[in-house]
Order: structure tokens, then C-alpha cells, then sequence
């Protein structure tokens, strides 16, 4: 038993050692933006913030496409690096020619997704940013957009999926939680019932 144990504990540091990552942490679309505290509050900074600081288009309310949290490269500790979505600023003249984008995935947990800007000056940082406010946008939105989609391919109601499949001709996966169902004609409406986690799936045809 003793030996059963050790072998156990052995094959479990191996893997460790061979790269296992923890699970990422944080709600979604939250991200924090890792950079230097004054380049935050001036213009280059600024128009990060702006850029993650936009409303989520189509809603009937004013509400921000990501939660923002910001810390310094000696701030970004082990716990920080958990987080699912990251954005590394760098500025630095002797390492960048121009300014870019680069990507990265589970680099210190997993799932997550790693956006770092590079730039030789803070007037290129600048103009990079505003170049690429969609692009920022819409990659961390996918990335959140991805992750949704996994945990419902594992975790779906098989019973609305398949009403919805004979009623409206097209498949759906919604949340196992909306488990209360009405129907009527070419009408379908799911709800989670609670009043902690209150979520509903409405689909009609007309």
C-alpha cells in the first residue's frame, strides 16, 4: 500500500514538473491589464482604458463589454497570473521597432488567453491601440464566446435541444439549469427559476 501510495505521488510531481497548469480564475469577461501605474493615467493608457471601457452594442441598458482590474509588472504576482484574461503592456525602445500584437494561450493557467502590446515609444503604444480597438475587443469576446460554448457542449439540456430541434428546425445548446419549460405554438420559453441565478431562453417564430 505504502509503495502503491509512493508511486501514485510520483507519477502526480512528474506531471507537475511537465508543465500542468492550474485552473484559470475570474468571472467572465474579466481581465486585468498589466502595466506601469503612471502609463496607465496618461494618453496611451487612457486609450486602453477607453477601449475596454465601451458598452456591449445591441443592449437596451449601458453596460461595459469587460470587467477591468489594472496592476503593475511587480504587482502581477502568482495569484494575479490565474486570471483568464490578460493584458501585458510593454514599452520599451530597445526591444520594438514598431508597434504590435501578440497572442498567447494558457500560458500561466488554463484556460485563458494573453494579449500583450509591444511598443518602442508611448506615442506608438497609442496609435496601436486605437488601430486596434475591434481587434481587441472581439479577442477577448471570442475567447469568453469559445469558453461558453465548451462548458455548454458538456453540461446542455438535452430536452430543450431537442424541442427546439423539432419545433423551430435548428439546434441550440442552452444552460442544464433552465429546466423549467412552456410551450405553446411556435413558442418555447426555458427558465432557471431561482431567484439567486435567475436566467431564461426565450425562442418564437412569426
Amino acid at each position: 500500500l505504502l509503495l502503491g501510495i509512493f508511486i501514485i505521488m510520483m507519477i502526480a510531481t512528474s506531471c507537475k514538473d511537465k508543465g500542468f497548469k492550474p485552473s484559470s480564475s475570474g468571472r467572465p469577461y474579466e481581465l486585468i491589464v498589466v502595466i506601469d501605474a503612471d502609463l496607465w493615467e496618461r494618453p496611451a493608457g487612457r486609450a486602453l482604458f477607453d477601449v475596454l471601457d465601451t458598452d456591449v452594442p445591441g443592449l437596451p441598458q449601458s453596460e461595459r463589454s469587460f470587467r477591468m482590474m489594472s496592476t503593475t509588472p511587480r504587482g502581477f504576482d502568482s495569484t494575479l497570473k490565474l486570471i483568464r484574461n490578460i493584458i501585458m503592456v510593454e514599452v520599451s525602445p530597445d526591444r520594438y521597432t514598431q508597434g504590435k500584437l501578440n497572442y498567447a494561450s494558457d500560458v500561466y493557467a488554463k484556460p485563458q488567453m494573453v494579449m500583450t502590446i509591444q511598443a518602442p515609444n508611448e506615442e506608438e503604444l497609442q496609435k496601436t491601440i486605437e488601430e486596434n480597438e475591434q481587434v481587441i475587443i472581439d479577442f477577448f469576446t471570442r475567447a469568453e464566446m469559445n469558453r461558453q460554448i465548451r462548458l455548454l457542449e458538456n453540461a446542455h439540456d438535452d430536452y430543450i435541444t431537442t424541442k427546439v430541434s423539432s419545433m423551430f428546425d435548428c439546434d441550440v445548446w442552452v444552460s442544464a439549469e433552465l429546466n423549467n419549460v412552456k410551450m405553446g405554438e411556435d413558442f418555447l420559453w426555458a427558465s432557471s427559476n431561482t431567484a439567486s441565478n435567475n436566467m431564461n431562453f426565450v425562442i418564437y417564430s412569426y
